[in-house]
């Protein structure tokens, strides 16, 4: 065995050289475009691109646009100009956008493509749209949703915090307010006749109150109202507002002391559920 160098190290006749592995040069398309790569695998997006998108996200906003990647199917179709375009991921895999190129881009899912902000920005497909940009199309055909319209979400807030009794009183749920649905941060709506349903259920049998959803019981609910438009009526009591009315009894001191600073101030609901499709 010879001496090492700092080039090389030669073994029984081999040699054997640390190698920088270059990125080949992209073979251009018929349509005279090419890929650049990053690496012998993997290319830069030929769309602009941005990452932070989902920080940009409004509340009301967030379930709807992971709706939009379980439920593309739904969503409609249109056909938008590919440098209008923005990228969520900022490279592709060299090989699949290749495959995809070389059968013209056709067949598989619809690319899914969300307004937020005033921009386009590709959800979903960006092997698909950037197959479809290499063999020089101008556009393509998606499935498109608009999140930009604000959408009816409400926080169950403590409305009152009773130190004497450690109570704490609220809105455990609202499902309308001024006549038109609630969407609650899972994207779902709740109907009242279910409300009144699920709140009984809970009342005969759990009542229990954790700390977000995590750990043993901390208080329990003794007052429960499913404020219906149906009930408020038959009452005479006036509301713009549906929902589950609850008073909560706090055992825990640490836990009362977080509601009293304000660290806890809202209620949140926790069970399972079907979800239903809702028809326009």
């Amino acid at each position: 065995m010879s001496q090492p160098s700092a080039s090389a190290v030669h073994v029984d006749g081999v040699d054997w050289r640390e190698s920088k592995k270059k990125p080949k040069d992209a073979t251009k398309t018929a349509a005279g475009r090419s890929l650049e790569p990053l690496d012998g695998e993997r290319s830069k997006t030929p769309f602009a691109y941005e990452g932070n998108v989902l920080g940009m996200l409004r509340e009301d906003q967030v379930p709807r646009f992971f709706g939009t990647l379980t439920n593309s199917d739904k969503l409609e179709t249109q056909t938008l100009k590919l440098a209008d375009l923005t990228a969520m991921q900022n490279r592709v895999d060299t090989a699949k956008v290749n495959a995809i190129a070389g059968n013209g881009a056709a067949g598989g899912k619809l690319p899914v493509v969300v307004k937020i902000n005033g921009r386009l920005w590709i959800a979903d497909g960006h092997h698909r749209l950037t197959a479809a940009w290499l063999n020089g199309d101008e556009e393509a055909e998606v499935r498109f949703k608009d999140l930009e319209p604000e959408t009816n979400v409400m926080k169950a807030e403590i409305v009152k915090a009773d130190d004497e009794q450690r109570m704490a009183y609220g809105w455990a749920s609202v499902i309308s307010e001024g006549g038109k649905p609630v969407i609650d941060t899972q994207g779902d709506v709740i109907d009242a006749s279910e409300l009144v349903k699920s709140t009984t259920e809970f009342m005969a049998d759990a009542r229990v109150a954790k700390a977000m959803h995590e750990g043993g019981q901390v208080g329990e609910v003794l007052h429960s109202f499913p404020l219906t438009a149906e009930l408020a009526k038959s009452l005479g009591i006036s509301s713009d507002r549906e929902g589950w009315i609850v008073g909560v009894k706090v055992h825990d001191d640490g836990i009362w002391k977080r509601v009293k600073s304000g660290e806890l101030r809202a209620f949140s609901i926790g069970g399972s559920g079907t979800r239903i499709p809702m028809t326009e």
